[in-house]
Protein backbone atom coordinates (compact mmCIF):
# COMPACT_ATOMS: atom_id res chain seq x y z
CA UNK A 1 0.00 0.00 0.00
CA UNK A 2 1.37 3.52 -1.23
CA UNK A 3 1.42 6.61 1.22
CA UNK A 4 -0.64 9.71 0.73
CA UNK A 5 3.20 11.14 0.10
CA UNK A 6 4.50 8.68 -2.35
CA UNK A 7 1.17 9.53 -4.52
CA UNK A 8 2.72 13.61 -5.70
CA UNK A 9 4.37 13.56 -8.49
CA UNK A 10 7.00 16.91 -8.78
CA UNK A 11 7.31 18.47 -10.80
CA UNK A 12 4.28 18.04 -12.80
CA UNK A 13 4.00 17.82 -16.30
CA UNK A 14 0.86 18.70 -18.50
CA UNK A 15 -0.45 17.14 -21.14
CA UNK A 16 1.50 19.19 -23.83
CA UNK A 17 4.97 18.31 -21.89
CA UNK A 18 5.34 22.10 -19.92
CA UNK A 19 6.10 21.40 -16.24
CA UNK A 20 3.53 22.97 -13.81
CA UNK A 21 5.29 25.18 -10.98
CA UNK A 22 2.58 26.75 -9.35
CA UNK A 23 0.90 23.43 -7.82
CA UNK A 24 0.27 23.45 -4.66
CA UNK A 25 -0.22 19.93 -2.71
CA UNK A 26 -3.84 19.18 -0.38
CA UNK A 27 -4.37 16.78 2.10
CA UNK A 28 -7.33 15.22 3.18
CA UNK A 29 -6.17 13.47 6.56
CA UNK A 30 -7.16 15.14 9.36
CA UNK A 31 -3.44 15.46 10.60
CA UNK A 32 -2.01 17.17 8.11
CA UNK A 33 -4.69 19.58 8.04
CA UNK A 34 -4.13 20.76 11.68
CA UNK A 35 -0.98 21.11 11.24
CA UNK A 36 -1.42 24.30 9.51
CA UNK A 37 -2.22 26.27 12.28
CA UNK A 38 -6.51 26.33 12.07
CA UNK A 39 -7.42 26.03 15.89
CA UNK A 40 -11.39 25.33 15.51
CA UNK A 41 -11.68 25.14 19.56
CA UNK A 42 -12.29 29.00 19.57
CA UNK A 43 -14.81 29.12 16.88
CA UNK A 44 -16.34 26.57 18.49
CA UNK A 45 -16.55 28.31 22.14
CA UNK A 46 -17.68 31.71 20.61
CA UNK A 47 -20.42 29.72 18.91
CA UNK A 48 -21.47 28.13 21.96
CA UNK A 49 -21.21 31.98 24.05
CA UNK A 50 -23.73 33.17 20.98
CA UNK A 51 -26.04 30.28 21.31
CA UNK A 52 -26.32 31.00 25.29
CA UNK A 53 -26.99 34.50 24.99
CA UNK A 54 -29.70 34.35 22.25
CA UNK A 55 -31.78 32.97 25.13
CA UNK A 56 -31.41 36.56 26.50
CA UNK A 57 -31.09 38.27 23.12
CA UNK A 58 -34.30 36.65 21.66
CA UNK A 59 -36.77 37.30 24.49
CA UNK A 60 -35.44 40.97 25.34
CA UNK A 61 -35.62 42.24 21.76
CA UNK A 62 -39.16 41.38 21.66
CA UNK A 63 -40.16 43.19 25.19
CA UNK A 64 -37.84 46.12 24.62
CA UNK A 65 -38.05 47.10 20.95
CA UNK A 66 -35.73 49.91 20.02
CA UNK A 67 -32.87 50.10 16.81
CA UNK A 68 -29.93 48.52 19.30
CA UNK A 69 -32.07 45.44 20.25
CA UNK A 70 -33.03 44.95 16.56
CA UNK A 71 -29.33 44.95 15.30
CA UNK A 72 -28.12 43.06 17.86
CA UNK A 73 -30.43 40.20 17.07
CA UNK A 74 -29.94 40.80 13.19
CA UNK A 75 -26.41 40.18 13.97
CA UNK A 76 -26.66 37.50 16.45
CA UNK A 77 -28.72 35.62 14.25
CA UNK A 78 -26.83 35.61 11.12
CA UNK A 79 -23.80 35.04 12.78
CA UNK A 80 -25.36 31.86 14.62
CA UNK A 81 -26.62 30.66 11.02
CA UNK A 82 -23.15 31.30 9.49
CA UNK A 83 -21.64 29.24 11.84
Amino acid sequence: MTRQNDLCVTPLLSQSGTILKNVKQFSLSAKQMASHGHDHAKLWTAEKVLSVSLLGIIPTAFLIPSQFMDYLLAISVVMHNHW
